[in-house]
């Protein structure tokens, strides 16, 4: 499961993401390409897609500016983090699925 820890109102609130949709798995991987291809060289355009894709995967249950005030640490360090947690979790749900058969491929052909 992932999740976030931030400071809220002076205290440490922990978010859940409840699953990953299709739809955030796809835009992590695009995200995640053009972080990487950004070479160091990170727009504020480009920071702001992280930061809005991390509300997203925990359901927008707070906000970007919540993020950037509540989060106690780099940047630098939780956008490809998150990133690669959401195609690590895609990743392994397309291993396991569908998921392998208790039976083995001659128990299946016997008559």
């Amino acid at each position: 499961m992932i999740t976030i820890e931030l400071m809220m109102k002076g205290r440490a609130k922990v978010y859940k993401a409840r699953g990953i949709s299709l739809r955030l798995s796809l835009d992590a991987y695009d995200i995640f390409r053009e972080y990487s291809s950004a070479g160091g060289d990170y727009k504020r355009e480009l920071l702001d897609k992280c930061a809005q894709f991390v509300c997203d995967v925990f359901g927008n249950a707070f906000t970007v500016e919540d993020l950037e005030s509540g989060y106690q640490g780099s940047a630098f360090v939780l956008y490809p983090s998150m990133l690669n947690a959401v195609i690590g979790y895609t990743a392994e749900a397309v291993a396991n699925f569908p998921e392998p058969s208790i039976m083995t491929a001659s128990e299946m052909t016997k008559d």
